[in-house]
């Protein structure tokens, strides 16, 4: 993943589509294994950018509480 200021905007919007879709396909193929194995690959790569990058943070939280006000 990019860092929120270097990247384009809606480029991690961008990016989870993509894992969205690489997971449905798996799942249609029932390869639990790899499915297994992309889930545990993006929840490290989110938590590492968490743990490490306050701008990364700040994005998120900012992004997240508005989608959530709206619901």
């Amino acid at each position: 993943m990019t860092r929120p200021e270097d990247a384009k905007p809606n480029s991690h919007f961008y990016q989870s589509r993509a894992v969205l879709n690489k997971a449905r396909d798996l799942a249609t193929k029932k390869d639990i294994n790899a499915l297994d194995e992309v889930s545990h690959t993006e929840v490290e790569k989110f938590m590492a950018l968490w743990n490490s990058d306050k701008a990364f943070r700040n994005d998120y939280e900012k992004r997240i509480l508005a989608s959530l006000d709206m619901r």
